[in-house]
């Protein structure tokens, strides 16, 4: 029975030590997200009004970008963590990123007030392929040699073979 009792009391203490760490975690809020626009899965992202379905923000990702996109509460502390989770967000706040990984620099960053209803973030994907700004397609006059792959391993196909590259 003295056992039985001291798991009991072992069970009790444990849960009121923890209930208390899993009240605090809850009512701490972090609306961020990040979008990757990419060749096959370019993204036009937005913010919408919860209720009315209105488009508020929109911001058209260039492929090989990405887009940080941060809803901004009131008492919003400098982690991006507010602990007044039932209030609206009041601004938007964005980053914009070649793709790469953290090293690469922001190229462009704003802020937009927002009305101060429900508001969440969304995105649209656009037409596909699409390419990068500052692609180049590959020269439509390209003379690629065709090759053969064989028992002698790697070659140019038979017809090309010995001929001078102007012959051809």
């Amino acid at each position: 029975m003295l056992m039985h009792s001291k798991r009991l009391w072992a069970a009790v203490l444990t849960v009121a030590v923890i209930a208390p760490l899993l009240l605090v975690g809850g009512c701490a809020s972090r609306d961020t997200a990040t979008y990757q626009s990419r060749v096959e899965s370019p993204k036009t992202v937005f913010v919408r009004d919860v209720y009315t379905r209105e488009v508020l923000w929109r911001y058209e990702v260039p492929v090989g970008y990405d887009l940080f996109v941060n809803l901004v509460r009131e008492g919003e502390d400098e982690t991006g963590i507010s602990q007044i989770e039932l209030l609206p967000a009041t601004e938007v706040r964005w980053r914009l990123r070649r793709s790469g990984g953290w090293g690469t620099a922001v190229v462009d960053r704003g802020t937009y007030k927002l009305p101060g209803t429900p508001a969440i973030t969304g995105f649209d994907r656009r037409p596909t392929p699409e390419f990068p700004p500052d692609y180049v397609p590959p020269d439509e006059t390209f003379d690629a040699t065709p090759w053969h792959i064989g028992a002698g391993g790697i070659q140019p196909a038979q017809q090309d073979r010995g001929a001078p590259r102007e012959q051809r």
